[in-house]
């Protein structure tokens, strides 16, 4: 009798540690759907990673991808592939790594051969749809997320799957398919009985209706080729700034490649002068400032440079942090039907036509400039080396400084590490400095003290992070800088 009983309590006990493994299982799945991969991190790091399951090993190697923290899937990783390299869901979570890394190449091949095993795999056509974003190619990048919701109704209905449709509507400036996805997007909240967030959404899709030609930030101009002025927003302060006149007064736009949208205005008095319509409110974050900041959506009609207009610029605004700040930011990424340079030795603007700016350029001498790939829809990420040996992703960023590394690719790279700290607006900082020889196209960064910082911030989807930062410090009077959006590259010229 005492062996029967025991026989059944250990039975029962068996029953019960199975049916909570499948409640995790179907817990973390729902973490995933609604895209908290730091819950499922944190759900799954305590436990050895040899003694999870195969799918719980590629869901925790891809979550601490999209959490900002690639690096430490990596030894991993590659001890699965060693493994084993025929299973799609592995490829998959390889590809999602890899472009967490920014190792475009390798994350396209690693998703190529997932999908070739498997045409249906979700989690590979999702990934594939942001990749091909990074690419700029903006149509794929729709067919591919299209694919992925008609792979997987599950996920198609899940909030993940959402997020990735505003980034990559929005990404397309294809503002038909956008408001139809917000129009879906508020039926979704409205069925999940959240009508708070229903609202916030049908706010947003109102104030895209006022997009006048179809198009958002498009620009206008009556010559091939159009030159501004800019100036630094601040004695000692590389910042180039255009002005533009409004009223009876010149306001300075900080031309800042590092802008998450395409512009943001933070002086009450410009916002109201140029009009606007309102999306609601949210919050942004800026580099200069450790707290997210109230903000609001707003679509401005028009902005007139003089010589050129941008129409329908989809943004934000917030009051200036402090005194001395900026009027408003301009992200010129986000302008494709013109190639966009940033003279930082004749302190020039200008915009050219794609045949007008072939034909200036072929006038320069070869040795004198250097063109380079550049990645990203938002921000332009380019290729760099490190001391010869360390191949690293930069983010031109001329709303920085100077060129800085992030903590943990130094790391990564085995840079020498000096531990250091600065005061910023009375208050003290932790950070490192290392020497390095920073390579982009042909020209030679020489930094025998460069800053190494903790990241701030990194692609909530993605998990992308930039491993450099290349501020116009490093460009003032040495480099003329354009971004061509018809071939996607970044051209130096001395």
């Amino acid at each position: 009798m005492f062996f029967k009983v025991r026989f059944i309590l250990i039975h029962f006990f068996i029953i019960i540690a199975l049916s909570l493994t499948r409640a995790s299982d179907v817990d973390l799945k729902k973490m995933y759907l609604n895209a908290d991969f730091d819950e499922i991190v944190k759900a799954l790091k305590d436990s050895s990673f040899s003694e999870l399951s195969l799918d719980r090993q590629l869901l925790l190697l891809e979550c601490r991808a999209r959490t900002g923290d690639g690096y430490s899937a990596v030894g991993n990783l590659h001890e699965l592939l060693a493994q084993n390299n025929d299973n799609d869901s592995l490829l998959a979570a390889a590809g999602i790594v890899y472009h967490a890394l920014g190792n475009w190449e390798k994350a396209d091949n690693f998703l190529d051969n997932a999908l070739t095993l498997n045409p249906l795999n979700s989690k590979a056509l999702l990934a594939k749809a942001m990749l091909t974003l990074y690419f700029r190619n903006f149509n794929k990048a729709e067919l591919f997320y299209e694919k992925a919701g008609e792979a997987d109704p599950e996920l198609k209905e899940s909030l993940f799957y959402r997020i990735c449709g505003n980034e990559i509507y929005d990404a397309s400036r294809n503002v038909t398919k956008l408001m139809k996805h917000y129009e879906s997007s508020a039926e979704y909240y409205r069925n999940t009985k959240k009508p708070d967030k229903a609202r916030k959404i049908e706010i947003r899709l109102n104030m895209l209706k006022r997009v006048k030609r179809g198009t958002l930030y498009s620009v206008r101009t009556n010559s091939d080729k159009v030159e501004l002025p800019i100036v630094n927003f601040a004695p000692n302060s590389y910042y180039k700034c255009l002005l533009l006149k409004a009223g009876n007064k010149n306001y300075k736009i900080l031309l800042d490649t590092g802008n998450a949208t395409g512009w943001s205005v933070h002086n009450p008095e410009l916002l109201n002068k140029l009009g606007h319509y309102s999306g609601g409110v949210t919050e942004a974050s800026t580099g200069s400032v450790e707290k997210s900041l109230k903000s609001k959506f707003i679509l401005t009609p028009e902005v007139d440079f003089g010589d050129f207009k941008i129409s329908d610029l989809k943004g934000i605004f917030f009051p200036k942090p402090r005194k001395e700040y900026f009027d408003a930011n301009l992200n010129p990424i986000f302008i494709r039907d013109r190639v966009v340079t940033i003279d930082f030795i004749n302190n020039k603007f200008v915009l050219r036509s794609k045949k007008r700016f072939d034909e200036d350029l072929a006038k320069t001498p070869a040795n004198s400039l250097s063109k380079v790939r550049f990645y990203g829809y938002e921000w332009a990420f380019a290729p760099v080396q490190i001391n010869g040996y360390a191949s690293g992703l930069a983010i031109i960023e001329t709303g920085a400084e100077d060129i800085s590394v992030k903590l943990k690719y130094a790391q990564f790279i085995n840079l020498p590490l000096t531990p250091k700290v600065k005061t910023f607006r009375g208050k003290e900082y932790e950070y490192h400095v290392s020497d390095i020889d920073l390579m982009l196209g042909v020209f030679l960064f020489r930094r025998p003290q460069v800053e190494i910082w903790q990241k701030r911030f990194y692609d909530t989807i993605t998990g992308l992070c930039d491993n450099v930062v290349i501020g116009p410090w490093a460009l003032e009077g040495k480099f003329i800088l354009s971004f061509d959006p018809f071939d996607n590259v970044v051209v130096l010229q001395r």
